[in-house]
């Protein structure tokens, strides 16, 4: 059974005095041994800031399910950022002004084209590991219409989540079908952002989630809500925060946990409302959010109903893209995690990579420094490691690595080390 909350929450004072007046409403439990499944879920990663529409490759880890990179009349959903540059620049991009709900980075995609039957933007990635079944999971996310100078106009019904076993397919922009587990009710309307979670108990080992309108036009209605918008009769999503873990929770109520970058160091702050039976949180580090390291230990309280404040400095982050999470130890011993954080910290002098031909058809030549480009992967466009495939041309430099990617298909790929990611386009 699905179930649905709704929750305004104002973005601005997400962390100020007035988050005690919303207790009851944002509360996260740690889960039990468990995180999310959806990789880059806040979509911060990526392998080169957007600089237009359509630039849904950028973010590591997704796809728009038809996987090509052509404009109209192939779906292109949009990554916008803001350090983006033109129409993907956030707060004021081309489709409506709007703020990451948080972090930096979101998602935008047409839920209904008033130009086009049956036109559909989709976002999926695969999971990190396969949903089990029988299990309780909580599926959420961010959502909102923008504000501002509308590109679409209307709100429109059925927008979800649909988990599936393969990945889903779309040969330019019909709608995908099959039948999503979280369904957001009504046609949603939302200048500021809102928080969506439901509850689904797995009836299959799904592996891919898909984010979008499953839906044809004919059973898809849309309601006007900015006639001047270029498309007063489309509709037009910005999403943020995707979420999917099991619901299976310990008794501390988290309220916050964030990571803040300083010149020196990184420092993880968290608050609880309640605890029961905590002995201690550990703090874990990793480079690529997969193997983590501790970094650090500190008290629980025990027992407490109090609104109880906690920080541990990092003094020894890594450069680039880190990850942070907080593991929570009872008395007898079980444990659970949070949600994972990350931070991005400059490269030290002489970590940049250089990537080129990019594109390239056959072979890519990637110069950088020793430490950076000894350990590296490949990952494709679904973020599985593809690096089996490449075949290594030379081992006799420190600094140059010259590979050859014709083993694998055209498209956009992930060159990736511990402190820089890289993007290369195969034609």
């Amino acid at each position: 059974m699905t179930t649905f909350r709704g929750v305004y929450k104002i973005k601005s004072l997400k962390f100020s005095i007035l988050t005690t007046m919303f207790l009851s409403l944002t509360s996260v439990f740690f889960t039990v041994n468990a995180q999310n499944l959806v990789p880059n879920g806040s979509f911060e990663d990526y392998t080169s800031l957007p600089i237009s529409s359509g630039d849904w490759p950028l973010c590591v880890g997704w796809n728009n399910v038809n996987m090509n990179l052509g404009n109209w009349p192939y779906a292109t959903p949009d990554y916008l950022h803001t350090s983006g540059i033109g129409d993907a620049k956030l707060p004021n991009c081309k489709w409506a002004d709007v703020n990451a709900q948080d972090g930096d980075a979101i998602m935008g995609l047409y839920s209904k084209h008033s130009s086009q039957l049956n036109s559909r933007d989709y976002i999926a990635t695969q999971l990190t590991s396969p949903l089990v079944v029988g299990t309780t999971y909580t599926i959420s996310f961010w959502l909102t219409s923008g504000s501002g100078n509308y590109y679409y106009g209307s709100s429109s019904e059925n927008f979800g989540v649909q988990l599936t076993s393969a990945p889903l397919t779309q040969v330019q922009h019909e709608n995908a079908g099959g039948t999503p587990q979280a369904i957001v009710p009504g046609s949603p309307w939302h200048t500021g952002w809102v928080f969506y979670s439901f509850s689904y108990v797995a009836t299959s080992a799904y592996q891919y989630v898909t984010v979008g309108n499953f839906y044809t036009d004919a059973v898809t209605s849309t309601t006007v809500h900015y006639s001047g918008a270029n498309y007063s009769g489309g509709s037009y999503y910005f999403v943020d925060d995707l979420i999917v873990e099991s619901a299976n929770s310990l008794p501390v109520e988290l309220i916050r946990f964030d990571v803040i970058n300083q010149e020196n160091s990184v420092i993880s702050v968290w608050q609880t409302v309640t605890e029961t039976n905590n002995d201690f949180f550990t703090v874990e580090r990793s480079g690529d959010a997969k193997s983590w390291t501790e970094v650090g230990i500190v008290d629980g309280a025990g027992n407490s109903q109090d609104l109880l404040d906690y920080s541990f400095r990092d003094y020894s982050p890594l450069a680039g893209r880190s990850y942070y999470r907080l593991k929570q130890t009872d008395f007898d011993g079980e444990t659970s995690y949070s949600s994972v954080k990350s931070v991005v910290r400059i490269l030290e002098e002489g970590t940049e990579l250089r990537v080129y031909p990019n594109p390239t058809r056959h072979t890519v030549t990637i110069e950088g420094n020793y430490d950076e480009i000894i350990d590296f992967k490949l990952l494709n466009e679904l973020g599985i490691d593809v690096t089996d495939q490449v075949i290594l041309l030379n081992d006799d430099n420190d600094t140059i690595l010259n590979l050859d990617l014709s083993a694998l298909p055209g498209g956009v790929y992930v060159f990736k080390t511990v402190n820089s990611v890289k993007r290369i386009t195969k034609i």
